[in-house]
């Protein structure tokens, strides 16, 4: 079943891509969030300073943090639309198979709380003969 080992693969790498692409995102708008400028308002010197021990980047880092994130951004939203293109090349080749097996283990990756008597509906067959091929798949995998 090496189609299934490349479908799952393939799913698992868009799900990293994804999550780096979230976290991507957040760190963009963290730094875009930097420097916003604020309203004008008067220094009121009869007030105590206050020093503070907090650090801020100067705007030319951050504009380079901005650079780099946007350019990994659009890498990994370009990679995310290959992959999804070659799961969706993927599951219709599975789908195309005529083998019953490798159909049910498809719907079974991609839904894994799918009835078994809707699998049965979408590839066609009566539920009866879907757990006779449930069955040897499980002894299958049993070996």
């Amino acid at each position: 079943m090496n189609i299934i080992d490349e479908y799952r693969r393939i799913t698992e790498r868009i799900a990293v891509q994804e999550s780096q692409l979230i976290t991507a995102k957040r760190d963009l708008q963290k730094n875009m969030k930097i420097y916003i400028p604020l309203e004008v308002k008067g220094i009121d010197y009869s007030q105590d300073k206050i020093q503070t021990s907090l650090y801020q980047q100067d705007i030319f880092t951050t504009a380079n943090n901005i650079k780099i994130l946007t350019g990994f951004i659009k890498e990994l939203e370009e990679e995310l639309e290959e992959l999804y293109g070659q799961r969706k090349g993927l599951e219709k080749t599975i789908n195309s198979l005529a083998d019953i097996k490798k159909q049910y283990i498809m719907y079974k990756i991609k839904n894994p709380r799918m009835p078994n008597w809707k699998i049965a509906n979408k590839i066609h067959i009566s539920l009866s003969s879907l757990e006779k091929y449930i069955k040897k798949i499980k002894e299958e995998t049993a070996i």
